[in-house]
């Protein structure tokens, strides 16, 4: 792809500075912020060849990652493998949640599985950086090589935030938005996970370092499909949980060599650790995973695949 380097003038150095410069600064020139919408320079190399162009300021409407000079970015081979389906079992685990090592909350996962489809149902209790987080997640998978994502739904306390059905390989559904609900639409692709599920996706793989998939995922926050995930398993390892000492192989999901996140799974397909780029979930008991939590976090759930909160979309089929 093309390699940005300046942006009206100014040397970008990190992804910071893209997006300080396009959404304004201030302006040696002008003493104020640019307007957005006015045309500037960007400079770029292409083909090792510079060149430039004018661009409105603001969203360049690309998707951008961090490089650095002189380092590439080698892509794995993709490992051949028959999906081990049967390492999804039904059943419900929880997790201490901790940030720099302190207590923050926890995490109760369920999963059901029927003949057609894999079903995992999230719910999540923190209390971190002045946040109270009270996240429901509800996402249904083709019980297929790939885990196709069928559906997902997601609701803060008891308000829905994200409902996205799958049809005639788009995903339809909707998202609040101040005093409405806006329609949702996203073209997928077959290779489609949603974030929640990676964890599902690494179970199916082999238990052997090197093991290597690719596939692309819903970024839930922003409603848009991100390509170029890699899965691989990087190493086995012991590691100390809140239940004690384990052995694992561990998992490192991975887009243009930045890790997003980490699944440590055992031999006999337990998910005992999971790192999301901070937060840490650890595989404990029930009465462990309430235990020692932040102030005023209540350790009372709803049951496992209650009912959702209702998202509606008028003339939708699908609400």
């Amino acid at each position: 792809g093309d390699i940005l380097t300046a942006y009206d003038g100014k040397v970008l150095r990190t992804l910071a500075d893209l997006r300080k410069f396009s959404r304004g600064g201030i302006s040696p020139k002008q003493g104020s912020e640019p307007p957005i919408g006015e045309k500037v320079s960007l400079a770029f190399f292409r083909g090792g060849k510079g060149s430039s162009i004018q661009v409105a300021r603001g969203a360049l409407g690309v998707e951008t990652v961090s490089v650095v000079k002189g380092q590439g970015r080698a892509r794995r081979p993709e490992t051949r493998f028959e999906p081990d389906l049967a390492a999804i079992r039904p059943g419900g685990s929880w997790y201490q949640l901790r940030m720099s090592g302190q207590m923050v909350g926890f995490q109760r996962s369920a999963v059901a599985v029927d003949q057609g489809e894999v079903r995992l149902d999230s719910h999540t209790r923190l209390r971190a950086e002045q946040k109270d987080v009270d996240l429901r997640v509800r996402v249904v998978m083709g019980r297929g090589p790939d885990l196709p994502l069928r559906s997902l739904a997601m609701a803060a306390s008891d308000t829905p935030i994200l409902y996205l059905q799958k049809a005639s390989g788009l995903m339809f559904g909707g998202a609040p938005r101040e005093k409405t609900v806006a329609p949702l639409t996203v073209t997928i692709p077959e290779r489609l996970a949603s974030t929640w599920a990676i964890g599902a996706l690494a179970l199916t793989m082999p238990r052997k370092v090197g093991a290597c998939r690719y596939f692309s995922a819903l970024d839930e926050g922003e409603v848009a499909v991100r390509g170029r995930y890699e899965l691989h398993c990087a190493a086995q390892e012991r590691i100390v949980t809140a239940s004690g000492p384990v052995q694992a192989f561990r998992y490192d999901a991975t887009r243009f060599g930045v890790t997003t996140s980490r699944y440590w799974i055992t031999a006999d397909h337990r998910t005992v650790k999971v790192d999301f780029r901070g937060f840490t979930a650890e595989l404990t008991t029930p009465e462990a995973a309430v235990a020692q939590l932040p102030a005023g976090l209540s350790p009372t759930l709803p049951p496992a695949f209650a009912p959702m909160p209702e998202l509606k979309l008028p003339g939708s089929e699908f609400f």
